[in-house]
């Protein structure tokens, strides 16, 4: 078995996972995994040089990405799987949000009270944007303020 070398030390051998005859030579490829990165990898020339990817991409892929028949018909015969895809998923983190306890300021407005006032107010000639600001401050809102108004100088 072949074992390469990197920089004076020994290289893991890979694992042959079996042979497959070529189909139109008298030549046999084989099929190995690295023990190194779990690639599989075929001494064919189709899988060497990426010719299904030059075909569809238009250049050579990457070795854990390109196959060929001869590795295709090794998976299918001893189910070998491929090479495992790893996915990595961000941890799910839950986030509260709680919203400002804002506590309502309500005045109690006694309105019968207020029309008395208006009312008198307008006997008396007060202007009628003096009876709004006099409808306000006691505590009507503007559109309390001038339905009010409107009712009294009907």
């Amino acid at each position: 078995m072949k074992t390469r070398t990197t920089k004076g030390t020994a290289a893991l051998p890979a694992i042959l996972l079996g042979t497959v005859p070529s189909t139109s030579t008298d030549e046999v490829y084989e099929i190995k995994r690295s023990q190194r990165d779990g690639v599989v990898y075929c001494s064919c020339k189709s899988w060497k040089y990426d010719m299904e990817g030059k075909k569809a991409l238009g250049y050579a892929r990457h070795p854990a990405q390109r196959s060929c028949k001869h590795i295709r018909y090794i998976q299918n015969q001893a189910h070998v799987a491929p090479r495992p895809q790893v996915r990595v998923e961000a941890p799910k983190v839950e986030v509260k949000v709680e919203a400002p306890k804002v506590e309502a300021v309500t005045k109690s407005v006694n309105v019968s009270d207020l029309r008395k006032t208006a009312a008198y107010a307008i006997k008396k000639g007060l202007g009628s944007d003096k009876v709004f600001a006099l409808l306000k401050d006691g505590g009507l809102s503007d559109l309390a303020a001038w339905s009010l108004l409107a009712e009294l100088d009907a």
